[in-house]
C-alpha cells in the first residue's frame, strides 16, 4: 500500500491521504490499470477492496498511536463493493475495530460506478453518510454523470480528473472547464479537489480559482506508510 497526501491549496495544511493499492510481482510493479480489471473479471475485487479498506484504516489507527493526526483517509470503492447489501455494515465494523471515527473516512467512487445503478448506489451512499462518512466522486469529468445528478445524491466532494489539470495556465479552454467545475461544485455546497498537480503554474491557477484541495507529484508523491510526511506545505512558495 502507498499513500499520497492531499493538501488545502490555500494554506498548505495536510487534509488527508489517498490509499493506493500496489502489486509487486517477480520484482516488477504491476499497474493498477492492469490488475484491477482482471480482479473484477475473476471476482476478486471485493476481496481486494476489503483488504485495502481494512489496511488503510489500520494504518490510520497506527499513525494516531504514533501521535500523527491525519484528518481523513481516502479509499476507493468498486461497484461490486457498493452493490453489496452489507457494505455499510462492513465499513461500520472495521471502523469500530480500528477505533477510527467515521468522519475520518472518505470513500471515493468513480462517475461510472455511481451511474451504473443510480437508485441502488444512492441508497448505499446515504447509509454511509448517515454514519458520518464522506463521499467523493473520483476522476470527475471523465464519466457520463453531471452536476444535475450530483445535486440529488449524497456527495461531499468532487475530484477533478488530471486530464483537465494538465493544460491549466496554458489552454484557455482547460482553464474555463476547471473554473466552471469549481464554481458549480461550490454552488452545490461541495468541496473540490484537483488531482495530478505537477507544476507551479497549475497550482497557482487552481489557487486563483479557489480550488479547495489538491494532490499530485508537486505536492507529494505516493509513498509507503513509513515514508509518509505529515508536514504542512509552504504553498505560496510552491506556486511561484
Amino acid at each position: 500500500m502507498n499513500f499520497q497526501p492531499q493538501f488545502n491549496l490555500q494554506n498548505g495544511q495536510l487534509t488527508g491521504a489517498e490509499s493506493l493499492v500496489r502489486w509487486k510481482h517477480q520484482g516488477q510493479h504491476i499497474s493498477p490499470a492492469e490488475f484491477i480489471p482482471l480482479a473484477e473479471k475473476f471476482g476478486l475485487i471485493q476481496t481486494i477492496g476489503s483488504f485495502v479498506m481494512r489496511t488503510s484504516l489500520e494504518q490510520l489507527a497506527l499513525w494516531q498511536t504514533q501521535g500523527h493526526q491525519l484528518p481523513k483517509i481516502a479509499v476507493n470503492a468498486s461497484s461490486a463493493q457498493i452493490s453489496l447489501q452489507n457494505f455499510p455494515q462492513e465499513i461500520d465494523a472495521i471502523l469500530t475495530e480500528t477505533q477510527i471515527l467515521p468522519t475520518q473516512l472518505d470513500i471515493e467512487i468513480t462517475e461510472t460506478v455511481l451511474m451504473e445503478n443510480l437508485k441502488q448506489q444512492k441508497c448505499a451512499l446515504q447509509a454511509l453518510q448517515m454514519q458520518g462518512i464522506e463521499i467523493s466522486i473520483d476522476d470527475f469529468g471523465t464519466g457520463y454523470s453531471s452536476l444535475a445528478y450530483i445535486k440529488h445524491l449524497s456527495i461531499d466532494r468532487i475530484k477533478i480528473d488530471q486530464s483537465f489539470i494538465n493544460d491549466l495556465g496554458k489552454n484557455e479552454e482547460s482553464d474555463s472547464i476547471v473554473f466552471a467545475i469549481i464554481t458549480m461544485g461550490h454552488s452545490l455546497g461541495l468541496k473540490v479537489l484537483a488531482e495530478g498537480i505537477e507544476t507551479a503554474e497549475q497550482l497557482k491557477t487552481l489557487r486563483k480559482m479557489n480550488c479547495d484541495e489538491g494532490q499530485g507529484f508537486l505536492l507529494g508523491r505516493p509513498v509507503a506508510a513509513e515514508a509518509f510526511s505529515f508536514t504542512p506545505l509552504d504553498i505560496k512558495t510552491l506556486a511561484q
